[in-house]
């Protein structure tokens, strides 16, 4: 019984860790992030560990990608590109640091707010 129930959890941890990994394919072929997103949204969260990752990337996304609609617009005044580069620091190190965070089996704490690191 006890090996069943680790073998849930392993792939309800596995859930997540594809929702990372499709992001961080993301930085190459964008289409992937939308896809970690759907996959993230439509995955069944019963575990409250997994649901606090698949939150934070998901709000993750959502910042980065408003960044990026400011980013774009902000181009034609020259400032637009510190926005962009400031938008792939945060994605990426929100990403890591999750990831990170789910190889330790511990759940991010800090999904309503904007840290640049998951905590």
């Amino acid at each position: 019984m006890s090996d069943q129930s680790i073998h849930v959890g392993a792939r309800d941890l596995g859930t997540a860790k594809l929702v990372y990994i499709m992001n961080f394919v993301g930085f190459i072929l964008p289409i992937s992030t939308i896809v970690a997103l759907i996959v993230a949204y439509l995955s069944d969260k019963s575990d409250e560990l997994v649901k606090t990752h698949l939150k934070f990337q998901i709000r993750t996304f959502w910042w980065t990608f408003l960044m990026v609609i400011v980013g774009i617009v902000g181009a034609f005044f020259i400032v637009g590109y510190l926005i962009l580069l400031f938008a792939f620091i945060y994605a990426l190190t929100r990403y890591i640091s999750g990831f990170m965070l789910l190889n330790k089996g511990a759940p991010v704490t800090g999904t309503k707010t904007l840290n640049l690191v998951a905590t």
